[in-house]
């Protein structure tokens, strides 16, 4: 869980630089590379967390409960101008929580808990 923290303010810190920085970069620019740059690293969790690590992380949903939980607080924020991409952003971390939940449920199951 603090990996996932640590992860996101790196992202955030980022965003701020190419804000403010030298990168001349529009805020709405800035804030829609976050957001997706925060989706690509639930995707590559999700490679990671389904492959590789099964047997150390099966019963850790809080990564993606953390990445809902950064969508749903832009969209509560009240910001209208990429709505439609919050919202796009939303629904594929929640579908990645569901398929966690579906993946952990078939593979204990199928092969016992850890």
């Amino acid at each position: 869980m603090q990996v996932t923290w640590g992860i996101i303010l790196n992202i955030l810190n980022l965003g701020i630089v190419l804000a403010y920085g030298d990168a001349d970069l529009s805020q709405t620019r800035v804030s829609d590379f976050v957001q997706i740059l925060i989706c690509i690293c639930a995707f590559i969790w999700m490679i990671f967390d389904v492959g590789w690590l099964d047997l150390f992380a099966r019963y850790a949903f809080s990564p993606y409960i953390l990445f809902s939980t950064v969508y749903i607080g832009i969209m509560s924020n009240g910001h209208e101008n990429n709505d439609v991409l919050s919202t796009a952003l939303l629904g594929i971390c929640g579908g990645l929580l569901c398929f966690k939940f579906l993946i952990t449920i078939f593979r204990h199951v199928k092969r016992g808990p850890v």
